[in-house]
């Protein structure tokens, strides 16, 4: 049968949209009596998910990152902090996180994808040549232990002299795989 007044009130609601971040004085008066309250509003934390994907299933476990810590990570493969994407198979997840401040929550959610990641070639040196043996729907590239490109799409390197050599190979989703040999 009273009233309330007060910064944020409106038909006896307290909305803290209206009022504002801070500390609000809200009143009840019935029969002259009046009494206070005070009521704190804080800030609803943004949180955004900053780790995106996608991921090859040979990516391993990968930390996940949000614009504030302390939160929780619910999804699959999902282990404190990390996803493990290799014990995913190939397709479309959801990946959600939740953060707590006092009776507040926020939350994001993004989707991502696991591609398949191509089987590592075996490499094999016969006193000459290196011959790469691989899945014939692969691009290739031999790099050198620097890391220069030596040659692409070939399955057969002659090295010019001893070192170790790395073979990469990469399927149509962009994921790759490596092998190394030293001649």
């Amino acid at each position: 049968g009273g009233l309330f007044s007060g910064t944020g009130v409106n038909d006896g609601f307290f909305d803290p949209e209206i009022s504002g971040i801070g500390d609000h004085v809200i009143y009840y008066e019935i029969n002259g009596i009046i009494a206070t309250a005070i009521i704190s509003v804080i800030d609803n934390q943004d949180v955004t998910i900053v780790t995106s994907g996608p991921f090859c299933m040979n990516s391993g476990v990968i930390m996940l990152e949000a614009t504030i810590d302390d939160g929780t990570w619910i999804g699959p493969a999902v282990f404190d902090n990390t996803i493990d994407v290799s014990i995913l198979d190939p397709g479309t997840y959801v990946l959600e996180y939740f953060i707590e401040n006092g009776n507040c929550s926020s939350e994001d959610q993004i989707t991502f994808s696991v591609f398949p990641s191509p089987e590592s070639p075996n490499l094999l040196f016969d006193g000459n040549q290196i011959v790469a043996e691989y899945d014939e729907d692969l691009s290739s590239a031999w790099y050198n232990e620097q890391g220069n490109l030596l040659e692409e799409n070939t399955s057969i390197y002659t090295p010019l002299s001893s070192g170790t050599y790395f073979f990469a190979v990469t399927n149509s989703y962009g994921c790759n795989a490596t092998s190394s040999i030293t001649v």
